[in-house]
């Protein structure tokens, strides 16, 4: 029986012995690929800095720790964050779990603009398939964030807001982002909202391939993108629309969306914050859409309905001009 039982340990320190040094083989592995894409970065014009970076999480998990995180992009731009932190299961090593502590400050070289944000928790879940990463989720609560520029001072909280990515389920070739933010709010120069809720959920074609760096930023030019679902509201008032736009050469969107509005007569009320407060924006488009708009419903709300033309920079409901866009480049 005695001799069971020193088998049964030696079997035991045998797997831990072995375990041990798989993992610490695994951590000095992590370690040259975070030097090897460290220098790829580098090539590409960024540096990235992470101070005081360890590698730990013994037994199960790898976790790399930042004091902080710096970085500087070609045209000098630069992003200094807080404390750092992504972790996985050294038998899961697809899913990775980043946290990040506040203060995030940054400077625009191009604009120029300098931005700051604090928040409560700020989370990302990223899982990897193929080399690429197949999805991933990013939330934030209790975030106030604020820009400086020439423009002034304009500062924006929300109480959430997340960013999802993911290849479709239906159509694996299409990527599907969504946007969402709760309770959000304006305050400055340009813009002065009370809390409202905003979303966007769109899908681009062949887009695996331009999240993945694989294609430029401009790959999106010339790309249809599907707009699932957009909304703005607050309270009862709330706005939709879903259509397909696509981004041309000029800079400029063209295409149609079906807009729906509940409570119509508040249309104006509900986006005059986002515009400067001399604009006759929102209460021509208020005026367009009770005019052209078909009667329907909206979450068992009474509402209208009408198609929002985007052609040429300008933007229409019928023959009725609502506004002129803004290139995007």
């Amino acid at each position: 029986m005695r001799k069971r039982y020193i088998l049964l340990v030696l079997a035991i320190l045998a797997v831990v012995a072995g375990w041990s040094g798989f993992w610490f083989y695994a951590a000095g592995e992590v370690e040259k690929r975070l030097d090897l894409a460290l220098e790829e970065f580098a090539r590409d014009g960024m540096q990235v800095v992470c101070e005081d970076r360890t590698v730990g999480g013994y037994p199960f998990r790898m976790e790399v720790r930042c004091k902080t995180v710096v970085v500087v992009l070609a045209d000098g731009s630069k992003v200094a964050n807080g404390p750092l932190r992504a972790v996985a299961l050294v038998y899961n090593p697809r899913h990775i779990i980043v946290e990040a502590d506040a203060p995030l400050a940054a400077r625009l070289a191009a604009v120029p603009v300098d931005l700051s944000g604090r928040w409560n928790l700020a989370q990302a879940s990223l899982i990897f398939k193929g080399g690429t990463v197949a999805s991933m989720a990013v939330s934030l609560q209790g975030v106030d964030a604020a820009a400086a520029g020439g423009f002034g001072a304009q500062k924006a909280a929300a109480e959430r807001a997340e960013l999802h990515v993911r290849r479709a389920p239906d159509k694996p070739d299409t990527t599907d982002i969504a946007v969402t933010l709760d309770k959000g709010s304006l305050a400055g120069a340009l813009f002065n909202a009370d809390p409202f809720d905003a979303g966007v959920l769109v899908r681009l074609p062949d887009g695996t391939d331009w999240l993945a760096g694989r294609e430029p930023p401009l790959a999106i030019i010339g790309m249809p993108i599907e707009v699932r679902e957009a909304f703005i509201s607050r309270d009862d008032a709330r706005i939709t629309a879903n259509g397909v736009l696509t981004l041309g050469a000029d800079g400029y969107f063209a295409g149609d969306l079906e807009v729906t509005a509940a409570e119509p007569g508040r249309v104006a009320e509900l986006i005059r914050p986002f515009y400067p407060p001399d604009s006759a924006i929102p209460a021509a488009f208020q005026g367009a859409l009770s005019g052209f708009g078909k009667k329907t419903t909206l979450n068992g709300q009474p509402a209208v309905s009408a198609k929002l033309t985007f052609r040429e920079g300008g933007v229409r409901i019928g023959f009725i001009p609502i506004a002129r866009m803004v290139p995007l480049f």
